[in-house]
């Protein structure tokens, strides 16, 4: 018999049993454990067609309800009937089998037509999509939509997961994580650009599987194994968020375990003593600005877009460093970093024009890179595998051919804090600034003579 289990705010109604459905097994006993055998009151017997039984009572907060819409039609389903079956002009044709509620089928503008379950679930409406009239029988469609409603009344939603396109995820990973928590978050954007889109874009996120991703990591690694190795980490995290976000189930396998990534070697490239004066030579054929911002990052072993996106409110010229807010570094602390004599005299010789030290063409916005202009610098002095943060690791290397230990050349780059009392931090800075005039020291001995800091502000 059917039954219909209501709770102060929601109802369930699952089918139990009907006159021509008498041995359903475990799925009906499952079904009949939650009506219990009590006596029937007139007000909990409803006789419906064909003499089946609707029974109300109490049930826990996880309840389910089939859902019918305004002029929908119940109906005994036949192979005849289903056939003839036509729509109706309405947004939502729905036709309803007498026999399992919730259970329908669906037809559409064109003439398709699919089998449905719609209930309700705390409080929210569900909609689920069986298949085809055309690959499901009647059977098959009542079996399958008794286990959707059995998975509902366990608390294991059926739909609670949303389709979503991978494109579509991909822009809500973007506004919705990445350019809120990664300063590099761009980098995301291009690897979304270039290959989850171009291999996935048209993919539910759902559809994704482990071979999937390994496949893609093959693809790329075959050529560019680093960069496949950051696709894979950005995969995880995202379809990690996925079930946060309710596009996969929260016990959905993992499509990234077990997928190696490819061995990758540290970096230790850094600019030579032989290297340094035929850098710094070109590196002033550049404009001043430009000129200044390199050479500044070799005095200073700033990250790159530190300094790009230095404002002059930054600088404080009384005590001559540079504050650097915890927005802008990795362990979230803010520092300040001691400005060495020529890197202040060659922050003193650039024009104050906007509120930032190195203006975009727009000078109301800091410049947003200088990759151009550093190609140009490398075409000139025919060095190879050099790139902008090799400058940074120039300062550390520097330091420790110096004989400053690790943990000072961590500081000085900001890299760690060893100082349990961080508030202090910015008045024991001298050890960090004597360690910035050593790395300066050396930076002078191998800049050529016309380019010596006396002469900065005329360049």
């Amino acid at each position: 018999m059917p039954g219909e289990i209501r709770t102060p705010d929601l109802m369930v109604r699952s089918h139990i049993a009907s006159p021509d459905e008498k041995n359903t097994g475990a799925r009906n006993d499952r079904l009949a454990a939650h009506l219990g055998n009590y006596p029937l009151t007139d007000s909990d017997v409803k006789r419906q067609a064909g003499g089946s039984i609707v029974r109300s009572q109490p049930l826990g907060r996880h309840s389910v309800s089939p859902v019918s819409f305004e002029g929908s039609h119940c109906m005994k389903m036949t192979k005849t009937n289903i056939l003839n079956l036509e729509y109706t002009g309405r947004s939502h044709c729905v036709y309803w089998d007498d026999q399992l509620p919730g259970l329908g089928i669906r037809v559409y503008p064109g003439g398709a037509k699919s089998w449905i379950v719609r209930y309700l679930i705390r409080g929210r409406k569900r909609f689920v999509v069986l298949g085809s009239v055309s690959i499901l029988t009647i059977e098959d469609a009542r079996a399958r939509g008794r286990q959707t409603l059995l998975e509902a009344l366990d608390s294991k939603d059926p739909n609670n997961v949303r389709n979503i396109s991978v494109r579509a995820f991909g822009k809500e990973y973007l506004e919705r994580w990445a350019k809120k928590r990664k300063r590099s978050w761009k980098e995301d954007e291009r690897r979304l650009d270039l290959y989850i889109y171009e291999h996935w874009g048209k993919f539910q996120v759902a559809a994704i599987r482990r071979a999937d991703v390994a496949r893609l990591h093959s693809t790329i690694g075959s050529e560019f194994p680093y960069q496949a190795n950051r696709v894979l980490e950005q995969v995880a995290k995202m379809w990690s968020l996925a079930k946060i976000w309710g596009y996969l189930p929260t016990d959905h396998p993992s499509v990234v375990d077990g997928i190696d990534p490819y061995e990758e070697e540290e970096r230790d490239r850094y600019v030579t003593p032989e290297e340094m004066p035929l850098l710094l030579s070109a590196i002033y054929k550049e404009s001043p600005q430009v000129a200044a911002y390199f050479h500044l990052l070799l005095l200073t072993g700033l990250r790159k877009n530190n300094l790009l996106q230095l404002a002059w409110a930054d600088i404080d010229t009384t005590r001559r460093e540079v504050k650097l807010s915890r927005a802008s570094q990795k362990n979230k602390k803010a520092r300040y970093l001691p400005l060495t004599d020529d890197a202040f005299e060659i922050l003193q010789s650039l024009p104050k024009t906007s509120r930032w030290v190195f203006p975009g063409a727009d000078q109301s916005k800091p410049r947003n890179n200088v990759n151009k202009a550093w190609k140009r610098i490398l075409n000139r002095t025919g060095i190879e595998d050099l790139q902008i943060h090799d400058l940074r690791r120039t300062v550390g290397s520097y330091l420790a051919q110096s004989g400053y230990n690790i943990p000072l050349i961590g500081e000085v780059l900001g890299q760690t804090c060893q100082r349990a009392t961080v508030i202090y931090m910015r008045y024991a800075t001298s050890h960090v600034r004597s360690a910035l005039n050593a790395n300066t020291l050396i930076v002078r001995s191998l800049t050529p003579e016309i380019l010596k800091p006396q002469e900065f502000k005329s360049v």
